[in-house]
């Protein structure tokens, strides 16, 4: 979700993007962890010849929407000789049509730590907990659960973090102190990369590791490309 203030605020999702061609010729934007923030700020349009942002798009179809309208609604924009750059798919492709549906949401003011949005509902997320032993309830926020996979990070291998929503890639491990790259993490619809250094018996058990292929492939493209 996406989110942008006019006379009130709107949230955008389910945006799809319809290529002229290919055997994928309809790709919908992920939302999670932040990332459709980044692709809508991040994605470069060629149209007629012209530079823009998919941002600058979706912000122009949404200048008409008032309060008065019935909501959730979905808009349709159709281009003509027009490209798009998405970070997600490495390639630049020939597109016809931008869709996403938008929704009018309340908004609060948060006094919190300076999270993204997406990662605020994360560590605000409240279990409750029950002792069968003592027969005693009891809650507790993700933001102080103690974690604990059984995770063993490997050197070359792909892991992520639940409670933040950010991946990492393995560089090397040396003396119990893990060498990691912080290869994807979106505040505030910018990609935040960096390195870190851990000591393993204590960190470790925060990771897991990656296994959907499509997903290391994504993640590898990501990392190579700052190589």
């Amino acid at each position: 979700m996406v989110t942008y203030f006019h006379a009130s605020p709107l949230s955008i999702y389910d945006v799809s993007l319809i290529f002229n061609s290919g055997k994928n010729s309809r790709y919908t934007l992920p939302e999670e962890n932040g990332r459709l923030d980044y692709l809508v700020k991040q994605s470069i349009l060629i149209i007629n010849g012209e530079e823009t942002r998919l941002h600058s798009l979706i912000d122009k179809e949404l200048s008409s929407v008032s309060t008065n309208d019935n909501f959730p609604m979905k808009k349709k924009i159709t281009l003509k000789r027009s490209l798009i750059t998405v970070p997600d798919l490495f390639e630049r492709k020939k597109i016809s049509t931008i869709e996403f549906s938008c929704n009018l949401i309340k908004t609060i003011q948060y006094k919190g730590l300076p999270f993204d949005p997406h990662q605020i509902e994360k560590i605000q997320t409240v279990y409750e907990l029950f002792d069968v032993v003592k027969n005693e309830k009891a809650s507790i926020e993700a933001f102080n659960l103690n974690l604990g996979f059984d995770t063993i990070l490997e050197p070359g291998k792909f892991y992520t973090k639940p409670l933040i929503g950010a991946n990492y890639f393995c560089i090397k491990i040396d003396n119990n102190i893990a060498h990691l790259f912080q290869v994807e993490s979106y505040f505030y619809g910018n990609l935040i990369q960096a390195e870190l250094w851990q000591d393993i018996i204590k960190y470790q058990k925060q990771y897991i590791e990656i296994l959907d292929p499509n997903e290391v492939e994504r993640l590898r493209k990501m990392y190579e490309k700052l190589q």
